[in-house]
């Protein structure tokens, strides 16, 4: 997945990278260890996509790439209240 791509593209690819969200904050819900490599870089390209193309459709995914960074905020909130839940379990 390069950085010049077709907006019907990038939306398929904002709603799997969307969808990987969604199931690794349910993962940590059920307190599962996930995977997040290479993560920032995938999110990374697409922003860049959508900076490449012209004003116009680039704007119209600008909603979708707010909505991911808002379901990032989530999975990073379930990520700390997790640690601090394993943290509190471990102590004597």
């Amino acid at each position: 997945m390069g950085p010049e791509m077709e907006p019907s593209r990038l939306r398929q690819e904002i709603a799997a990278v969307f969808g990987e969200i969604v199931a690794a904050r349910r993962l940590v819900r059920e307190g599962r260890t996930i995977e997040l490599d290479g993560f920032d870089q995938r999110i990374e390209v697409l922003c860049q996509a959508v900076a490449l193309l012209p004003d116009d459709e680039g704007r119209a995914l600008i909603p979708l790439l707010e909505d991911l960074h808002a379901s990032l905020d989530h999975l990073a909130s379930a990520l700390k209240a997790a640690a601090s839940a394993g943290e509190r379990s471990n102590q004597p």
